[in-house]
């Protein structure tokens, strides 16, 4: 399973990183941001040691 979260996580800074060069260029997305933001701090708590008992306990 990590490595999924390590390929959200790299999705997420490649997505803010683009965001950041189309910014400069005028050209930057507010949705390329949220989505960045949301996938970083997704794959980052999900890497917390706690988030499959908080995950168990929302979901039964």
């Amino acid at each position: 399973m990590g490595f999924w979260y390590f390929l959200t996580l790299f999705i997420g800074v490649f997505l803010l990183f683009r965001w950041i060069s189309a910014r400069k260029n005028n050209q930057a997305n507010k949705a390329t941001l949220f989505i960045s933001v949301f996938l970083i701090t997704f794959s980052l708590f999900m890497f917390t040691p706690w988030s499959v008992q908080l995950i168990d306990l929302i979901f039964s």
